[in-house]
């Protein structure tokens, strides 16, 4: 997604300026974390929103609450990752939430797979 957001940025800077030889590349990409961010949680904040609203119609919390439980470990994964990228260098408890939240995600995740979806 980063590099989706660099390349957009690049061509509106360098169509816009009208100028195409001179154009910094080096102010793409820099200040859009958030983007990335955001298109990145995208895809589970539906799935969670799904599985809240199935809660909703059904009241069966299981497997509903458990699958919103799976995106929502997905979403804090998005969001720790996308802060220890940017804010990392200077701070390594962002380190150490990033690495818990991929692993619980992807525990919760491989779990549900093999014993709900196969």
């Amino acid at each position: 997604m980063k590099d989706l957001e660099f390349l957009i940025c690049f061509y509106v800077q360098r169509f816009s300026s009208g100028d195409l030889s001179s154009i910094e590349s080096g102010t793409c990409g820099t200040k859009g974390f958030w983007a990335a961010a955001v298109v990145g949680l995208l895809p589970a904040w539906f799935r969670f929103a799904q599985c809240l609203r199935r809660y909703r119609d059904t009241r069966e919390a299981f497997p509903h609450l458990a699958n919103a439980g799976k995106y929502s470990s997905t979403i804090l994964a998005v969001i720790f990752s996308c802060l220890n990228a940017n804010f990392g260098e200077s701070s390594s408890f962002l380190l150490y939430l990033w690495a818990g939240t991929q692993l619980v995600s992807s525990i919760y995740g491989y779990i549900w797979d093999i014993k709900m979806d196969w």
